[in-house]
């Protein structure tokens, strides 16, 4: 079993020895689901990239932004984190745990997140830029089953 806090911890050190001020490791790999602790100094980010079929973000430590892909930083206060804003996970429930919500990037790239928030990531290209020394819990499923019903439905 892993412990969060330990990895974070690690991860964190590494990444202030790193001349790119990032570190991650890779801890559960289970199908395709997989779990990463990723740690940036301040300033630091994570160049525009698209997430797979699932993901959220869970901040560890510090406070990071995720930024859309034009590279601005439109952003909103943590503080509205946990407020409904029309996106992601972040929104309606005081754990930040609602379902069926839309994940446009438009919305919730520019988003901050502080320690112990968590969303779930855009499907369109983001960024990721630490505002301080953090470490985010990266959850993604790497594939999606395809259900009988739906095969059966796109054969018809």
């Amino acid at each position: 079993m892993d412990d969060l806090t330990t990895l974070a911890r690690h991860q964190l050190d590494d990444a202030r020895a790193s001349a790119h001020g990032r570190s991650a490791h890779l801890f559960l790999h289970d199908g395709p689901l997989r779990q990463t602790v990723i740690a940036l100094t301040a300033g630091s980010a994570l160049d525009d990239h698209t997430t797979p079929p699932a993901a959220s973000l869970q901040v560890l430590h510090g406070h990071v932004r995720l930024t859309p892909a034009d590279g601005s930083e439109r952003r909103s206060g943590s503080g509205d984190a946990g407020q409904s804003a029309g996106h992601g996970m972040e929104q309606g429930t005081e754990h930040g745990m609602e379902q069926g919500t839309d994940r446009s990037a438009d919305q919730s790239a520019g988003r901050d997140l502080i320690a112990g928030q968590i969303m779930a990531l855009p499907h369109e290209r983001h960024g990721l830029k630490a505002v301080e020394d953090s470490a985010v819990l990266l959850t993604a499923v790497t594939a999606t089953a395809v259900t009988a019903s739906s095969a059966t439905a796109d054969v018809r």
